[in-house]
């Protein structure tokens, strides 16, 4: 693992600093990589009457949703990266189709927990620079005294700071950080500030002190960190002086310190009937709904399954004046559908599909990319079905993994519980055949090789890939195991009316269970099952064998 890390290290010239991170520019190879990788993983989980791929008769669409302009590319915590850029599905949409259809963009709703991120577009260091940004002036103290060790222009007002200071001309762990220019409001009403942070900080519009936790005791958790927030009455075409100021307070631990701080433009109070009537009146309606990082992160757990109440209501009242309406998710985990599944005849789960977010659903939707992804868990039909519901939450600080093996589908076909959604599922905008299906030797000695071979063919009109999947079930078992268990799996791309052959290759191990009084591997003589499948629940073909002592 060590001489791993330390590749990547030399690699980009990290080791001996011959090389700044922060210089390094997009690859246009990892870009088309990255749009690979997120179409590939896009699934398709339901599509009635072929409502996608959207049909070139389509002359409107009303986009809708808080998730179609933003691109939610990833969950929150320690695995966070900065990427180059996004690209959200509406700017996406819009360049694509052009001027060919007609697109009305609506949110609808508002969903984020926090004010959203304050972003250079609306600052300027001085009142005559055309420059974005803040001037950001940076002292080796906590109470900004003498000359800064650096002054430059900062356009990002989110960071967290783990056992290094802001800039490298801090030394140590004590600092201060005062931002000045000017906000310049797009639009006149009530703009909400907010402000959240490890440390102390404040912020001014004009003389007015807006958002403060200046004094008070601090969090070391980030998951823990309140949001101060308030609300203030600002005019367009004015610009008005902003001031951020942030130290380490006293007594801070000295692993980490951070800022967050955010805006809310003024909202129109009628957005879910704006969307609603844009819907009505377009020949298909997208509503771009899910999950952020404000939802989703290290260091808590979700409260429940259920989508945001605003953006659940948006879906049922848009399905219900708009026929041909699509769900489509961006998330990291499951999500209650219930009250609005079966009124929508088309629903795609992207994940979080990385900084290509807009670029791959826009090829999903449209048909350039045949859907290829598999659930990678179960979506049960409520919370209560999960695995975990009666061990969770935790009891004296303790948990009970109470599962045993029956972990996630295990568990759903254990149990016989219908999912909404089942293990590996996913569909595609052609069709597969599964035949001959061949196993052998069917008498296995123990160490011998099982070879599993099964044609799969493209009985449709469109390229596609299909995620074939092989479970074994033992039939024969004197301990409790699961009904089938995922063994192995391969994609594969077929043309129309193309047909391959898929090979696996099993061996005793694949047949195994642990056994908790010998402490290793055991294959217990008897017989066995193998299903080849398309998902956990949609097995194409089956075939018994033995293995015999």
């Amino acid at each position: 693992m060590v001489r791993r890390i330390l590749f990547v290290m030399v690699k980009t010239g990290t080791i001996d600093g011959s090389v700044k991170l922060g210089n390094l520019k997009s690859n246009p190879a990892h870009e088309r990589l990255a749009l690979e990788a997120a179409g590939e993983s896009i699934v398709l989980l339901k599509n009635e009457r072929n409502v996608l791929p959207i049909k070139k008769s389509i002359r409107s669409i009303a986009i809708i949703g808080p998730l179609a302009a933003r691109a939610a590319v990833q969950g929150g915590g320690s695995a966070q990266v900065e990427p180059y850029y996004t690209v959200s599905p509406l700017e996406a949409l819009k360049k694509k189709l052009d001027d060919k259809v007609k697109i009305t963009y609506e949110p609808g709703c508002l969903s984020n927990v926090y004010t959203s991120l304050l972003t250079a577009d609306y600052l300027t260091p001085s009142a005559d620079e055309k420059g974005n940004g803040l001037l950001g002036e940076y002292f080796g103290n906590n109470s900004f005294s003498g000359k800064p060790l650096i002054t430059k222009i900062d356009k990002k007002f989110k960071a967290h700071w783990i056992l290094a200071p802001p800039v490298p001309e801090i030394k140590g762990n004590t600092y201060s950080i005062r931002w000045t220019g000017f906000f310049n409001p797009p639009e006149t009403g009530k703009y909400k500030f907010g402000l959240a942070a490890i440390g102390w900080a404040r912020l001014y519009i004009g003389e007015k002190l807006v958002c403060t936790n200046w004094g008070e005791k601090i969090s070391t958790e980030v998951s823990m960190v309140e949001e101060k927030t308030a609300e203030i009455r600002l005019r367009s075409g004015k610009s008005y002086p902003i001031k951020i100021e942030y130290v380490t307070a006293p007594s801070m631990p000295p692993h980490i310190r951070s800022i967050r701080i955010g805006v809310d433009l003024p909202v129109p109070p009628d957005l879910q009937k704006c969307a609603v009537e844009a819907a009505g009146s377009a020949d298909i309606a997208i509503i771009f709904a899910g999950l952020t990082d404000e939802y989703e992160s290290e260091g808590f757990d979700r409260k429940n399954m259920d989508l945001p109440e605003e953006q659940a209501q948006l879906i049922q009242k848009v399905a219900e004046v708009n026929p041909n309406t699509i769900v489509v998710l961006n998330n990291g985990s499951p999500v209650t559908m219930k009250p609005w599944i079966d009124n929508v005849p088309a629903v795609v789960e992207a994940f979080f599909p990385g900084q290509e977010c807009g670029n791959a659903l826009a090829c999903i939707l449209l048909g350039e990319i045949n859907p290829s992804g598999k659930l990678p868990d179960t979506f049960p039909v409520r919370y209560e079905d999960n695995p975990s519901f009666l061990n969770y939450p935790d009891e004296a600080d303790k948990v009970l993994y109470g599962e045993g093996v029956f972990v996630g589908y295990r568990y759903y076909d254990a149990k016989k519980i219908e999912p909404l959604f089942p293990f590996g599922h996913g569909l595609s905008y052609t069709t597969f055949k599964y035949s001959n299906l061949n196993i052998n030797p069917l008498k296995v000695k123990k160490n011998e090789k099982i070879n599993v071979s099964i044609e799969i063919t493209n009985t449709g009109r469109k390229y596609g890939k299909e995620v074939v999947q092989l479970y074994v079930s033992d039939l024969a078992s004197k301990v409790a195991r699961p009904p089938r268990e995922l063994k192995a799996f391969t994609k594969i791309g077929l043309e129309p009316g193309e047909t391959k052959t898929v090979s696996f290759i099993l061996d005793e191990k694949t047949l195994s269970f642990w056994d908790m009084e010998t402490g290793g591997w055991v294959a217990q003589p008897g017989e066995f099952e193998i299903l080849v499948s398309s998902s956990s629940r949609d097995i194409r073909a089956k075939k018994k064998f033995e293995l015999v002592s």
